[in-house]
């Protein structure tokens, strides 16, 4: 979802939210907004890690892992144990939840992109094995804030795992097109909205006054510039 400051899209993700709440059988869904200048690698990911594994507020580090350890062991099963360890660790090390012995970030730490290919999968295989017990909807605004890292890691788990019930849907401005690579029938743009539709919004805006001065209207349709919020 793209769009300019002001073109009502957290409003559209909120509402969407909202529905998926009502539905029979409601996917499993975490809602993140990414924050200006983000001081982590892969921010917003680790918060939806975070929220995913359900950790209580207050845990200590042993208590986080041992946690982490037994809710990723969960979901994957005993026909893919032998994912449960590694997946942890890097799991764990992507939401920044230590795991200071770890032998498999030990043996990854000195090669960056091999470390970063191996969350990569990692993640891939956690949510394909989470998804096989219900849909999962990501939801997240303002991605064009995201880090570098997060953007290269959504466009991978987008492309990967097309073939489950997972959906993101995100919102951010029109030059993230170009850095998602989004396909045309994946992709809604909020264009400005024109003279005629600004004029009806207006009056909305100001309820306490019954009749709006055409000069006023007038001058603050040009304003706009088709941005209600402007």
């Amino acid at each position: 979802l793209f769009g300019a400051p002001g073109m009502g899209k957290t409003r559209m993700l909120d509402a969407i939210a909202h529905h998926f709440k009502r539905v029979d059988k409601p996917p499993r869904t975490i809602t993140i907004s990414c924050r200006e200048a983000p001081d982590e690698p892969y921010e917003p990911i680790p918060k939806i890690l975070q929220e995913r594994f359900e950790l209580e507020p207050g845990l200590d580090d042993i208590t986080k892992r041992i946690a982490v350890t037994r809710f990723v062991g969960s979901v994957f099963g005993g026909e893919k144990s032998k994912w449960v360890t590694e997946a942890s660790h890097l799991l764990g090390h992507l939401a920044r939840i230590p795991f200071p012995q770890s032998p498999v970030l030990r043996s990854l730490e000195a090669d960056p992109q091999r470390l970063q290919l191996r969350i990569h999968l990692s993640l891939q295989r956690f949510i394909e094995a989470d998804a096989a017990s219900g849909g999962i909807l990501w939801i997240i605004d303002d991605l064009h804030l995201a880090s570098p890292e997060a953007l290269l890691l959504i466009a991978d788990l987008v492309d990967s795992l097309d073939h489950i019930p997972f959906v993101l849907l995100a919102s951010g401005l029109p030059s993230l097109q170009s850095t998602l690579k989004v396909d045309e029938s994946e992709r809604f743009v909020l264009d400005p909205l024109s003279d005629e539709s600004m004029r009806e919004i207006f009056p909305l805006l100001l309820p306490g006054l019954q009749s709006a001065p055409v000069e006023l209207v007038d001058a603050a349709v040009e304003r706009a510039s088709g941005n209600p919020t402007s």
